[in-house]
Parts: C-alpha cells; structure tokens; sequence
C-alpha cells in the first residue's frame, strides 16, 4: 500500500499500544516499515515537535503526536515521496476497528477523516 508521510504517522498513532508476543512482533515490524528515515526527513525539511518520553524497552522515544492525536511534526509537503508499505490483514483489520470506533463514539478527529475514507469506505466497497 502506498503511503504519504502523513499517513504513516496517523497510522502510527493508531496502531494497537499492546497484544501478544507474536501481534506485538508484528506491530513493531510495521512500526520499522512507518517510521521516517534521516534521508526522508532531511529531503522534506521534517521538524520534529512532538514530545519524549521514557520507553522502559528502547529508552527515550520520540512521539509526534500531541496529547489529542494531533500532528505536532511539520515538513514541505512538496518534495514528500510516498512510500509502499506492507500492512498485513490482522493489522489492516485492528486500523479499521480504531477508526470504526471512533466514528461511532463521535471521536473521530476531522484530521483522520482522509484515512477512515480510505480504510473504512473502501472496505465497505
């Protein structure tokens, strides 16, 4: 599936937080898949303005997302190049869960509308 910066990043935000030995494996294979290179991000002029925190695993780690899931990282849209990820069926069936959820409870942030269009009313086709 090709993928824009933005995507990756909502995606990222959306991913299960915890599961299994072998769902965690597989969450953080796509994590590997999502995250922006150095290349990617001295190409596009990518700022990080997120927030650290401490990860008892891998140390301190960087998150982009503010405390509502809004974008905090900024970069030049025009020299983005997408990228093709693979997402696996059980993960592509745990983002479209998220985003499902959160349309029906009304949380849906308007930012994640794009992705839900592309996830959920694509399914539904």
């Amino acid at each position: 599936m090709i993928l824009s910066l933005l995507e990756r990043i909502q995606i990222l935000n959306l991913l299960p937080k915890d599961g299994n030995r072998m769902t965690n494996g597989l969450i953080e294979d796509l994590k590997k898949n999502l995250f922006i290179a150095k290349e990617e991000m001295d190409a596009t002029g990518y700022v990080e303005s997120g927030s650290v925190f401490m990860d008892s695993v891998k140390g301190p780690t960087f998150v982009p997302f503010g405390p509502n899931g809004e974008i905090r990282s900024k970069w030049d849209e025009s020299k983005e190049v997408s990228k093709e990820v693979e997402i696996i069926p059980w993960i592509m069936n745990k983002l479209v869960e998220k985003l499902k959820e959160l349309e029906k409870t009304e949380k849906l942030p308007i930012y994640l509308d794009p992705l839900y269009d592309r996830f959920v009313m694509k399914e539904g086709e």
